[in-house]
Formats: structure tokens, C-alpha cells, sequence
């Protein structure tokens, strides 16, 4: 109740026009494979998403590394005198189901960023895209009643998987409406090698999904602070030119 109240609180006081940014991230099993480090096999074994997976003790996995990641884009993000008044976070998390893990609000009351695996099998892509057109849409409206200008949303998705829950084509649908009519910029990326490159760009009509070039989620995540704060510092509805010579540090391009 109380970060509700703040929340409300900083509509009203502070006029910066805002940048929703909805991050949907995958947190299912397969992200939580050990990929990196010294590890110890401990002998047991526990199935999930169809598959038999070893329980080990050490080593690194790719939901580390996007974690290591999300913690250098808010410490960024702080530190910039612009972007911390403008950009607002929303962050859900996704394996069979989806979950929210943070939703919009001052950056300024978020200290810290953490995705954790999910304990429900499958990965439900649709499910936690529709919870974040819900969440901007909420977000939007609170923006119109408080008179708060606004950039165009963004919806950032990464996943390792392909869906495995019935209904990711009309949310997918939906999605991409809404980018052809400009009202919202997606940016899908797909992690490792079984990601759906198909499906993933359903949701972008006119850009393709990218593939995050090994564990490079730092500098992704480096990427997107620096684009973030190229549009805080534009004029909602000015067209920004996102820097895409440096696509190569992260991405298979």
C-alpha cells in the first residue's frame, strides 16, 4: 500500500514524461542449466519440462548471468540524473506460468532486481506477454488521469524455449497490432539455441528477433541503458535513431 501511495505520489509531483519499460524474462528450468563454473555432481536427479535434469552443486547458469545483468541496468539506469525520473520497470517472470515480479512505479523505490527460476513446468510465453499488456495498459491510464506525458511502451521478451500453453498466437496477434499502429516497440530475443525464432517474431513484424551472442546478458542489458537513455532525453513522439552498430557486442546479427 505504501509504494502505491509513492507511486501516486510521483505522478503528481514529478512532470518528467515517462518510459514504460516492460521486461518479460524467461525463468523456466531449461534457464537454470548450468552453463558455466565449477560443478559438482551430487547424484540426484529431478524431472521437469519433459526432460530428466541432474542436480548439481556450483557453477553458473543463465539465469545468473541475466541476473548479473539486470543489476548493472539499474545500477545504470540510477545514474543517470535523466533516465531515473523517466523510466519506470515493470519485470515478469516466466515458466509455466507467469508471474510479476515488479510492477510500475518511481525507479527511485526499486533497489534491487532479481528473477527467480520458476517452480511451475512449461513456459508459458503467452500468458506472461498478456500480463504485460495488461500491466502497460494499467500504466497508460494512470498516466492519462494525472495529465503525465509519455514515450511509446516498450516490451522487451527473451526466452530460451518455444511456448508450451495454448494461446500465445492472439496475444502474439495483439502484439503486433500494436506495434504497427506505433503504439508500443518490441524487442525479442532469444536465448541460446532451442528458442522458437518463429514464434518469438510473431510479436515484431518488420524486425526480427535477435539471438543473444552466448551469455553476453551484460552487455545486452549495456545496450538497453544506453538506449533508454537516448529516448529520456527526447521528445515524446520524436523519432530516435537506437544505436545499431553496436547490435554485434551482444547479438548473432
Amino acid at each position: 500500500m505504501k509504494s502505491l501511495m509513492l507511486s501516486r505520489e510521483d505522478l503528481q509531483t514529478n512532470p518528467t514524461p515517462r518510459l514504460p519499460i516492460a521486461l518479460v524474462l524467461d525463468a523456466s528450468h531449461s534457464m537454470g542449466e548450468i552453463i558455466a563454473g565449477e560443478f559438482r555432481e551430487t547424484g540426484e536427479t529431478y524431472e521437469a519440462d519433459g526432460q530428466v535434469w541432474r542436480v548439481v552443486e556450483g557453477g553458473k547458469t543463465r539465469l545468473d548471468f541475466l541476473n548479473e545483468g539486470l543489476e548493472l541496468f539499474l545500477e545504470t539506469l540510477h545514474e543517470d540524473d535523466i533516465a531515473r525520473h523517466s523510466v519506470e520497470l515493470c519485470v515478469i517472470g516466466f515458466g509455466g506460468e507467469a508471474k510479476l515480479l515488479l510492477d510500475f512505479g518511481p525507479l527511485q523505490l526499486v533497489d534491487a532486481l532479481q528473477v527467480t527460476p520458476s517452480e511451475v513446468d512449461g513456459t508459458d510465453l503467452g500468458g506472461a506477454v498478456e500480463l504485460a499488456l495488461q500491466r502497460l495498459e494499467r500504466r497508460r491510464e494512470a498516466y492519462r488521469r494525472h495529465g503525465v506525458d509519455h514515450y511509446k511502451p516498450w516490451l522487451v521478451v527473451m526466452t530460451d524455449g518455444k511456448p508450451t500453453v495454448a494461446g500465445y498466437e492472439q496475444v502474439a496477434q495483439r502484439v503486433a497490432s500494436l506495434v504497427r499502429n506505433r503504439r508500443l516497440s518490441v524487442f525479442p530475443i532469444g536465448v541460446g539455441q532451442g528458442f522458437d525464432a518463429e514464434k518469438l517474431a510473431m510479436l515484431s513484424p518488420g524486425r526480427a528477433p535477435l539471438q543473444l551472442k552466448g551469455v553476453c546478458f551484460r552487455e545486452f542489458f549495456q545496450w538497453l541503458s544506453r538506449s533508454v537513455s537516448v529516448v529520456s532525453r527526447s521528445q515524446p513522439g520524436e523519432s530516435v535513431q537506437l544505436d545499431v552498430d553496436s547490435l554485434s557486442d551482444w547479438a548473432q546479427v
